[in-house]
């Protein structure tokens, strides 16, 4: 009796400290979204305390609301007017914050907080001319704080204007110990190399039972960077079946605009290990919210038919789509293809997904295609194409993967391999597979 009468005493007060446990969360969690007018009665700093409680709980509107009576009892409290303009531009109303800021820079125009909130309301709002003017007052008043003239610093080279920013972090460093102009200065650096080096090696095996060489190539590539778009040049130097060739192909991203640019190539061999001539043009447009579309064509000459020396038809044509998303540090794209032929129209499709490094880059990715197309745009371009695709391809599907790795700043090494297997129209019991692997190293300078 004495035993059940303690574990009956035990289970009232665990119940009774499970109660108390509850409803201190419950009026915590009920003290943090204002249902009621209370806070009305607080007195100014309480009341400023409790706006910025709210806000930082996620409940924005009644934060201002807060802000809003503070100020009508106090104008002049600064501190209350520059978090509310903070709030208003965490909710992009960005005019209302301005007008806030301006009128407490009117009265104290040294104002550390409502110079950096103005600073950060005119980057955020994309007005990065209006942010280098705050920034620039802010160093005038305050050249001691080396945050201020890193943030003029940044602004300048977001502006397009690295020359400006350099001494301005140069001078940081030369004081102290700054991570954040240390990491921009590096950044400009890199940036400033506008020319590329690279040299790659690969190999194509493949045939019906077994395996044997069907090719191997090299390729040296030189690109620069304008400030109209990229250009660069490759010569590739192709061996196949004891047949050696070369070709020159030239390669452009001019910018057509915001969110606009355009893919642009053209290639010439004398050789039959390469098409004459391969002329390629593309439109790629941004869509918004990280995603991309394209619209483009191929169109191949080559008065050395392999297949048929009599062949009249020697123009080949094929038009190519995509779409493109990017999701934090992933990419996703289609691809299709459609080549008009006096037998029919011919298709395909791939898709790929690539991951990129937190830095961006270093990616890897893989790509799986079937149907009856040409290589992928960026492989048609520099690639040479062989013999034996000539003789048209039915059914065929391929998976490929690459990787791109940096090695200090300056360097990087790439590298792919992948599979794949078709049916060739002169036999469709013929399966044939190829393997292919290639490997390179690239330097900017």
């Amino acid at each position: 009796m004495v035993n059940s009468t303690k574990t009956y005493i035990k289970l009232c007060l665990l119940s009774l400290f499970i109660l108390m446990t509850v409803g201190e969360g419950s009026y915590a969690l009920l003290a943090q979204q204002p249902s009621d007018d209370a806070w009305r009665d607080l007195g100014i700093d309480a009341l400023f305390k409790a706006a910025r409680d709210t806000a930082f709980a996620g409940h924005r509107g009644a934060a201002l609301q807060m802000c809003e009576v503070a100020l009508e009892r106090s104008p002049n409290y600064h501190d209350i007017r520059i978090f509310k303009s903070r709030v208003l531009a965490w909710e992009k109303q960005y005019e209302g914050s301005r007008t806030g800021l301006r009128k407490v820079l009117s009265q104290k125009p040294k104002h550390k907080d409502a110079l950096s909130a103005l600073f950060d309301v005119e980057s955020w709002s994309g007005n990065t001319t209006v942010a280098l003017g705050v920034a620039d007052t802010a160093v005038m008043y305050y050249p001691e704080i080396s945050d201020w003239r890193y943030k003029l610093a940044a602004t300048h080279n977001k502006l397009e204007n690295p020359k400006l920013a350099i001494p301005l972090l140069k001078e940081i460093l030369a004081e102290e110990e700054h991570e954040k102009a240390a990491r921009l200065l590096k950044n400009i650096k890199v940036a400033s190399w506008k020319n590329s080096l690279a040299g790659s090696y690969g190999m194509v095996i493949g045939g019906e039972d077994t395996l044997e060489r069907l090719e191997q190539s090299f390729r040296v590539r030189y690109g620069r960077k304008t400030k109209y778009g990229s250009l660069s040049l490759q010569y590739s130097l192709a061996e196949r079946f004891d047949t050696i060739g070369w070709q020159l192909l030239c390669e452009a991203y001019p910018s057509l605009g915001k969110g606009l640019y355009a893919y642009l190539s053209y290639s010439y061999s004398p050789d039959k290990v390469f098409v004459d001539h391969h002329a390629a043009v593309e439109v790629f447009r941004s869509i918004g919210n990280g995603q991309e579309v394209s619209l483009g064509g191929h169109w191949i000459y080559n008065k050395k038919d392999p297949i048929d020396s009599t062949a009249t038809n020697k123009v080949k044509s094929f038009y190519t789509g995509s779409y493109s998303k990017y999701h934090k540090n992933l990419l996703l794209s289609a691809r299709g293809y459609i080549s008009p032929k006096q037998t029919g129209v011919s298709g395909s499709a791939q898709f790929l997904l690539r991951k990129f490094s937190k830095s961006g880059k270093d990616w890897w990715d893989i790509t799986v295609g079937y149907g009856i197309a040409p290589r992928q745009a960026e492989e048609v371009s520099s690639s040479v194409i062989l013999v034996q695709e000539d003789a048209e391809t039915i059914n065929s599907w391929r998976i490929n993967s690459s990787v791109n790795k940096k090695i200090g700043a300056r360097y990087a090494v790439f590298g792919s391999a992948g599979l794949r297997r078709s049916d060739v129209t002169f036999s469709t019991e013929v399966k044939v597979w190829r393997v292919n692997a290639s490997l390179g190293a690239r330097m900017t300078f």
